[in-house]
């Protein structure tokens, strides 16, 4: 605007060898140095974009502008009109109705800017023929838009027009006569698109249109542009165009997009990093987009000599691009910028930056790391950091390893060396990662910050993530932070703000406190052998309608107060514990027996079954999301979604063949994943979130959707188990091969085939079932031939093969809550209670001791098909059976307490 003023002209920038700008510039910081203006940081902390005047100051404003007759001020609560007025400036104020004899008095032919905020009229009327500033914001024309209504050939008349600003529904294709016009803006989203005709002001030095659309083609007629604030939405072809029209502004200093609508595929990042090398006065540089796909990128050099604000939002480098020092950008004072991995390297060279302000670094490695421990050499001399003030670190917890040079490993940096101007300091830490890393340094070190601004720091944020940590983890790790600040030398405020709180791992914190009391569970299980009832705990599930459909699958609910079976004939079966004055809170009882649940309608909860296929011969399978709202389910056919409050199909997916064999939720935040093996060993991943239901199938070494490449079984696929701490999962399949994949890429990390007993000969054949131990390293294998625990790489640490009292083939098998016990079915109808770390046989409940002796009788050998572990009781199982009876056992001395539950907390 002082240029369109003319307060700042070619001439006097060409007499101090400066541009017009950084001539704006100089006498920008003249008035913060005189105290006049005082430079504020509203948008970006850490770097000036606005000021703001001291109300003394302003009042002198004032008052010299009336005696100058400067400025001439209209109030909308003034009525009177304004008197005779050679002022050059009008502004106006917050006015409703508009007068034609308001403005009468004023001289037009000498007004040369106008300021209109909040009005109701068009204060371009009557005609201002030597207008040189138009400023209208929040100005609402009762009769239409204002510069929409004018007559044509009034902007036309207004060749003397220099900067416009004006909240506007359609910028009219007059604009072309405004051929002298050097700043556009419309800062709102009114304006859809801007006319082609704004291609022809070539002397446009600065265009600002962040919400609105641009023609194809027109930027690249802007050669003259050294300020560009754009909205781009395009498809790929359009976005290249767009991408290599920016190499041709060559005069830029200051760009601003926000890209969305497409990918920024490879080509395209090269194309942008190639336009942006050629704009060598860059200073201000930033790209953001809302698609959150991004090119990991080393290529293109950029010139950064000038450059003080770097903000990349759209892409991510494999790491911090070469063209970031301080040789190439000695003036760089604000820097965000996302990278694959932090490097030592990378930080001494972001250390060294002497201008830098604000860092904000996000890292994408978190899949391999969650702490990243940097060496900065602490050299004698070297100040590191010097002006930072502001960092904030996202993704792995960084650990500045303050370890001296190399000459000299015994010297620590001093507040003097190391970030001493640091006032905020923002990281992210997510608890269970960290605590899984088991570093040497210790929870608390890895949390602190005593070495970080210990003359200057104020504020400290951390942002807590909760997923999948314990109360207990989640408390300690705001204990450490609490900690650090008061040993800080500066006393620092900390801010800490749970994120994912929702997804607090109560179950691991009850298998925390049964590690603590393991008595408790192993010692329920006293005699080695139970061969009658009266030494076991025994409760059928009522069933008036049983049938002799065989269950295959059984679970409990979260809560534990739900018991559901999905029988061979498709059918599910849900048991609850209701609420009475016997069992007030509606827990599993042995005292009050459960309800058979059935729908409103009458209609039993049925999978869809493929025509002509007996859901007899299919492979069951089902699978519960954590908060117990959606069951999946399929009985070979299609898989079916259920809700589970009111046992509706919210949809169906995968319609065979292949027939699905086994399903899994994995849900993380408010995004629950689906993933389903089939029979032909390939995997489909169903994203649902918010109500959207997405479905992309993986197969063999096809990529489809973008998403990962998975080299699956060559058999069906029997089980999946996940442990987030390592992200990976572990798939299984029916030739007894296991795979460990990378939970974030898809990448196969590692595979193997099980051992099979020493009097098998050849491959082993038959589903083999997998699942992790709660610290997520240690995984139980489930094969008919044997029990096998094996760490997260497939190393196998112990075996137990079907001997001695328990000689029949293996059905099923879990880990009980706390993962001290492994409880497994056998096809005689034993069931064996094994201790979990080194498979020892501890307990065999005969199938006497709880199978009716009227069933048993009959001659056919009834056993537990699938067994299921109450989610809160240790030493309790369900076991569905071959002849569709579930029942569930517990030993004869035994409370029902509720390890880890709301129930037992409340």
């Amino acid at each position: 605007m002082w240029i369109a003023e003319d307060f700042i002209s070619k001439e006097q920038a060409a007499a101090e060898g400066l541009g017009l700008f950084e001539l704006g510039e100089r006498c920008f910081n003249e008035l913060i140095n005189r105290s006049m203006i005082q430079a504020q940081e509203t948008e970006h902390g850490g770097y000036v974009d606005a000021c703001s005047v001291h109300d003394m100051v302003l009042d002198l404003i004032h008052q010299v502008s009336s005696e100058q007759n400067f400025v001439t001020v209209f109030n909308g609560g003034e009525r009177q009109k304004l008197q005779g007025s050679i002022s050059r400036r009008v502004a106006l104020q917050c006015v409703e109705e508009h007068d034609a004899g308001q403005l009468a008095n004023i001289a037009v032919d000498k007004v040369r800017s106008i300021f209109a905020s909040r009005c109701d009229f068009c204060a371009l009327s009557p005609r201002l023929p030597f207008l040189r500033v138009v400023e209208m914001v929040n100005c609402h024309a009762l009769d239409g838009n204002c510069i929409e209504n004018l007559p044509e050939d009034y902007l036309g008349s207004l060749l003397h027009l220099r900067y416009l600003r004006q909240d506007i529904s359609q910028l009219p294709r007059e604009a072309r006569y405004l051929r002298f016009l050097q700043t556009l803006e419309v800062p709102n989203d009114w304006t859809k698109e801007l006319p082609e005709e704004v291609g022809l002001l070539t002397q446009l030095l600065c265009l600002r249109c962040p919400a609105t659309r641009v023609p194809a083609g027109l930027i690249g007629k802007l050669t003259s542009l050294q300020e560009l604030c754009i909205w781009c939405e395009a498809d790929e072809d359009a976005a290249m165009r767009f991408v290599k029209e920016l190499g041709q502004l060559r005069e830029l200093r200051v760009l601003r997009a926000f890209i969305r609508g497409f990918r920024i595929s490879e080509s395209i990042g090269s194309a942008l990093l190639e336009s942006l090398g050629h704009q060598h006065n860059i200073q201000e540089l930033e790209i953001k987009s809302v698609s959150f796909e991004y090119l990991v990128s080393d290529s293109g050099s950029l010139t950064c000599r000038h450059l003080r604000f770097l903000h990349l939002d759209s892409m991510v480098f494999a790491g911090l691009p070469a063209w970031i020092n301080s040789s190439l950008a000695p003036n760089l004072s604000y820097l965000d910028v996302r990278v694959v991995a932090v490097k030592d390297q990378d930080m001494e060279t972001l250390a060294k930056l002497p201008e830098l302000s604000c860092l904000i670094l996000r890292s994408s490695d978190t899949v391999t790391k969650s702490v990243v421990s940097i060496k900065i050499r602490t050299d004698e001399g070297v100040v590191y950091f010097r002006k930072l003030r502001i960092i904030k670190i996202y993704g792995p917890s960084i650990w500045f390893d303050l370890c001296g040079s190399e000459c000299n490993s015994s010297r620590v940096a001093s507040s003097n060396t190391f970030m001493p101007s640091l006032e905020s300091l923002e990281f992210h830490v997510r608890v269970r990662s960290l605590k899984d890393e088991n570093l040497h340094l210790g929870f608390d070190k890895l949390l602190g910050f005593q070495n970080i601004g210990t003359s200057s720091l104020q504020r400290v944020i951390a942002e807590v993530d909760c997923e999948d940590a314990s109360i207990c983890e989640v408390d300690e790790a705001e204990a450490a932070l609490k900690h650090a600040a008061t040993v800080h030398p500066k006393h620092p405020t900390v801010l800490s703000n749970r994120i994912n709180g929702e997804m607090l791992s109560r179950y691991h914190e009850a298998c925390m406190e049964m590690s603590r009391a393991p008595e408790l569970v192993t010692e329920a299980w006293k005699l080695a052998d139970i061969v009658g009832s009266e030494h076991i705990q025994i409760l059928r599930m009522p069933d008036p309608e049983a049938s002799p459909s065989k269950v295959m699958r059984l679970l409990y609910t979260d809560n534990g107060m739900e018991l559901l079976a999905l029988c061979s004939n498709a059918v599910h079966k849900l048991w609850k514990w209701e609420q009475s004055d016997k069992n007030p809170r509606g827990e599993l009882s042995k005292s009050v027996p459960p309800v058979l649940w059935q729908p409103e309608n009458g209609i039993l909860m049925t999978n869809n079954t493929t025509n002509g296929n007996n859901p007899e011969e299919a492979t069951a399978c089902i699978a519960l999301s954590k908060d117990d709202s959606y069951l999946v389910s399929a009985s070979g056919g299609k898989v079916s979604l259920f809700n589970m409050k009111t046992f509706k199909v919210m949809a169906t997916f995968t319609s065979p063949p292949p027939a699905a064999t086994f399903l899994a939720f994995d849900q993380k935040r408010n995004l629950s994943i689906i993933f389903i093996g089939t029979e032909k060993g390939d995997l489909s991943i169903i994203f649902i979130e918010e109500s959207s239901i997405q479905l992309y199938h993986i197969q063999n070494l096809q990529l489809l959707e973008n998403k990962i490449v998975l080299k699956v079984h060559r058999t069906k696929i029997t089980g999946l188990a996940f442990s987030h701490s390592k992200k990976v999962f572990v798939s299984s399949g029916a030739d007894a091969q296991l795979c460990v994949w990378g939970l974030k890429d898809g990448k196969m990390v590692t595979s193997r085939y099980i051992r099979p007993p020493s009097n098998l000969s050849g491959a082993l054949v038959g589903d083999t079932m997998v699942q992790f131990h709660y610290d997520e390293i240690h995984l139980l294998v489930v094969h008919e031939s044997q029990l096998s625990i094996y760490d997260w790489q497939l190393e196998c640490l112990c075996s137990w093969f079907p001997r001695d009292v328990l000689r029949a083939p293996i059905s099923s098998a879990v880990y009980s809550l706390g993962c001290l016990l492994v409880y497994a079915g056998f096809r005689d109808g034993a069931i064996g209670i094994f201790e979990a770390e080194s498979l020892t046989l501890q307990c065999r409940i005969a199938p006497s001791a709880y199978i009716p002796s009227s069933i048993s009788s009959r001659g056919e050998t009834i056993y537990p098909t699938v067994v299921a572990t109450h989610p809160w009781k240790p030493n309790q199982i369900a076991v569905g059976m071959s002849d569709g009876a579930v029942h569930v056992l517990e030993p004869l001395h035994t409370d029902d307490r509720q390890v880890g539950s709301d129930a037992s907390s409340e």
